[in-house]
């Protein structure tokens, strides 16, 4: 753990939390202070005092990349869920379906593989399609 972070009050790792939970600094403030008799400009005065600590701002920082950790879903995440429902031993035909279609566009397994571009006679290119035939472009 941080030493600066260490060095934090109870209160101010509450403020800090409660930041990071709402992202406003006066109901932060509030959480973790008496803050019952203050004016809402002092609350915020002393809100925006406290995040322009650096001590606090380097555990708002480290909360933040925390948080953002534990809720990052990453496309291999995903591939693995969907490869685990397509290839599952299962009767639902469906779900497995619908998992492989997803996985093989999220590849780009649909995308059909150009081999060649010609050009005809009244000057229109034409892509071909390895398996797909000509198309148009």
């Amino acid at each position: 753990m941080n030493t600066q972070i260490k060095k934090l009050t109870p209160k101010q790792e509450t403020f800090c939390n409660a930041y990071v939970e709402m992202g406003n600094a006066s109901e932060a403030y509030r959480r973790a202070f008496d803050a019952g008799k203050m004016k809402p400009e002092t609350i915020n005065r002393k809100a925006v005092e406290l995040l322009n600590n650096g001590k606090i701002t380097a555990r708002v920082e480290a909360l933040q990349a925390e948080l953002k950790h534990k809720s990052d879903i990453t496309k291999e995440r995903v591939l693995k869920e969907l490869a685990k429902i397509g290839f599952a031993d299962t009767d639902n035909l469906n779900a497995k379906i619908k998992a492989l279609e997803t996985i093989n566009k999220m590849l780009g397994f649909n995308e059909p593989e150009k081999n060649d571009v010609a050009t005809l006679n009244n000057n229109q290119s034409v892509v071909i399609f390895k398996n797909y035939g000509a198309e148009k472009k």
